[in-house]
């Protein structure tokens, strides 16, 4: 269901693909295709939702289907079908008072490997700001009551409401079961447990690091 002027903000699904049928109202869909060859859309994965990569851009605001090769743009109306092909971005726009309904259809193989990198998401996100959100919570009694919960407020903005913060262990349990299933679509043997030790260990990895450094100086100039 959809009311007038309500609109889901571009993402794309790591998951599988989408039919999207339109039982009553309309709807205006804009796409875009997989990746972000032109560096326009600014993927972020602020707010926590598994399996949803939001950008940041505007997109009308931005004209963004005029400047991104092979933007699609399309209003659905009572009896329409849509498919929306694996990892493309789309924004959805309810123009009228809305019923839809949808499935995801999973792709095997493929998916099995995004559920591991949907569990290393999972384990940095919520460590680092579950982290920054419980040192906010210890916050001494000189703050203002109102003010601290306002800002306590701000800083779980990062977390989708779909998503709770579970604790490391669950998030390290349920990326080794990410792991065991890529390895098992794969034929390949279950070779042990990851722990936390692992995780530093991919994540400092010398082309890791000099990835995520690039990017923190892009970002930071786009701050500017």
């Amino acid at each position: 269901y959809g009311s007038s002027g309500s609109r889901v903000q571009c993402h794309y699904d790591t998951y599988g693909y989408n039919l999207y049928a339109q039982l009553y109202g309309n709807k205006r869909w804009t796409l875009f295709p997989p990746g972000d060859r032109q560096g326009l859309m600014k993927p972020s994965r602020l707010p926590f939702e598994e399996s949803s990569v939001y950008s940041l851009r505007n997109v009308h605001g931005d004209c963004l289907k005029d400047q991104v090769t092979g933007a699609l743009q399309v209003v659905l109306e009572p009896g329409d079908l849509l498919f929306v092909p694996r990892h493309w971005w789309h924004q959805v726009d309810t123009l009228s008072p809305s019923i839809s309904v949808n499935t995801w259809v999973p792709c095997p193989g493929d998916d099995d490997y995004e559920r591991v990198k949907e569990g290393v998401v999972r384990v940095l996100t919520c460590g680092l700001k579950g982290y920054a959100a419980s040192k906010l919570r210890g916050v001494g009694t000189e703050e203002p009551g109102a003010k601290r919960a306002r800002t306590l407020e701000d800083e779980m903005s990062w977390l989708n409401p779909t998503e709770e913060v579970r604790g490391a262990e669950w998030d390290l349990e349920a990326l080794n079961e990410a792991v065991r299933g890529y390895q098992e679509s794969k034929g390949e043997p279950d070779a042990g447990e990851i722990n936390m030790d692992d995780l530093v260990r991919a994540i400092t990895h010398p082309r890791v690091v000099e990835t995520m450094a690039k990017q923190l100086i892009r970002l930071n100039s786009e701050h500017g």
